[in-house]
C-alpha cells in the first residue's frame, strides 16, 4: 500500500487559510455561484470526511464493552428507527454516500438552516423531543450533540453523564445554542436559540430528573439511567435560561 505524506500539502493550505479575515468570506471565486466562506465550508466538510475515519477505528480498537454498549445506548435514534443509519457507509461522512458531494452539501444546508439567533423561548420547544445543544470550544468553534429535553415554565432541562466532555465545555462557556434537529442530530428548519445553562445539584437536579423521566418514561427514565450505571458515571442535569 503506498502512503502520501500530505503534511507538508496541509501546512500550505492552513497558512493560506489563516490569511482569510471575516471581511473576505462574501467575496467571490472563479466559480461565480460560491463565496469565499462557501470554499471554507466545502475544504472544512471533507476534511472531517477523512479524519472521522481513522478516529472511528481508533475508538473502536480502544473501546472496552461497557463503552461500547453506552455509547449505543446515547444515541436514540437507533432505538426509535434502527435502520436510519443502516445506508452509513463505514468510510463516508455522516450523510450520504459520496465524501466529497456529501460534505460540500452538509455545510450548505447548515449555512441555509441558520438563522439569527433569538433568545431562548421554552414554549417553543415544548413539544420537541429532540434539540441540537451547541456547546462552544476554547478554540471558538462549536460541537453539536443532540439531547432530549424536558420544559417547565419559561425554563428548560437536559440530562448528560458526568464522564461527557461537553462537561468541561458548559463550564468553560455556559452560553450556548439550541436549534432543531432529527433524533440522529441532523439540524431541521427552526429558530436558532442562545440561552445559559446552570449545573443543577440537589433538590433541584431530582426535579428536573424527574421531569425527564416523565416525558421519556423508557429512553431516559430506563436506558439512558442504566447507561450511566455500566458506565459508573453520575447522571448530571443542567438548567436552560434566557
Amino acid at each position: 500500500m503506498t502512503v502520501t505524506n500530505v503534511g507538508p500539502a496541509t501546512d500550505r493550505l492552513c497558512a493560506l487559510i489563516e490569511t482569510v479575515s471575516d471581511s473576505d468570506l462574501d467575496r467571490p471565486t472563479p466559480c461565480t455561484e460560491y463565496t469565499v466562506g462557501d470554499l471554507l465550508d466545502h475544504i472544512r466538510g471533507v476534511t472531517v470526511a477523512h479524519v472521522r475515519p481513522s478516529v472511528r477505528a481508533k475508538t473502536r480498537l480502544e473501546a472496552t464493552p461497557s463503552r461500547r454498549l453506552f455509547r449505543w445506548l446515547r444515541m436514540p435514534h437507533r432505538w426509535i428507527k434502527p435502520w436510519a443509519c443502516w445506508d452509513r457507509t463505514r468510510l463516508g461522512p455522516r450523510r450520504g454516500d459520496q465524501i466529497g458531494q456529501a460534505s460540500f452539501d452538509h455545510g450548505r444546508d447548515e449555512r441555509e438552516l441558520m438563522t439569527e439567533p433569538i433568545a431562548l423561548d421554552p414554549q417553543q420547544l415544548d413539544s420537541q423531543k429532540v434539540v441540537l445543544l451547541r456547546t462552544r470550544k476554547r478554540d471558538g468553534s462549536w460541537v453539536d450533540t443532540p439531547v432530549n429535553i424536558a420544559v417547565r415554565g419559561d425554563r428548560a432541562y437536559f440530562r448528560t453523564p458526568g464522564k461527557a466532555s461537553k462537561n468541561k465545555r458548559l463550564r468553560n462557556f455556559p452560553e450556548v445554542q439550541i436549534r432543531p434537529c432529527t433524533w440522529s442530530g441532523k439540524p431541521t428548519p427552526g429558530p436558532t436559540m442562545t440561552a445559559h445553562t446552570r449545573l443543577l445539584s440537589g433538590e433541584e437536579s431530582d426535579a428536573a430528573g424527574q421531569l425527564i423521566d416523565q416525558k421519556y418514561p423508557v429512553l431516559q427514565h430506563r436506558l439512558v439511567r442504566l447507561a450511566h450505571k455500566i458506565m459508573r458515571t453520575p447522571t448530571l442535569h443542567y438548567e436552560l435560561t434566557p
